[in-house]
């Protein structure tokens, strides 16, 4: 038995079948706004370093304090206040080139 066309079935060349196009949204270029770069190497580089400001500051502070009773405990509480300086320093030499 052969069904004759235009019955409920789709054929290729049946009027009643849904076509399928292809479309697609333009696609638009817009360039990022002004300074996303620097902004983008400001967040990123923000992570790593303050992770490492606060590990290095934070040992050498606790270090320091656990020695305080002796004379070397001194000198390390004076070399974390360095390198918090150092790493104070550091932070406004990042947020100067962010600024530009």
């Amino acid at each position: 038995m052969t069904i004759p066309s235009g019955t409920g079935t789709s054929t290729a060349g049946s009027t009643s079948a849904a076509t399928m196009t292809s479309m697609t949204a333009p696609v638009s270029r817009v360039a990022p706004r002004p300074g996303f770069w620097r902004r983008l190497g400001y967040e990123l580089s923000g992570l790593p370093m303050a992770i490492a400001s606060f590990a290095f500051v934070l040992t050498a502070t606790i270090a320091g304090l656990a020695l305080s009773w002796s004379v070397i405990g001194i000198p390390v509480l004076a070399f974390a206040l360095i390198l918090a300086g150092w790493f104070a320093t550091i932070e406004r030499r990042r947020i100067g080139w962010l600024e530009g």
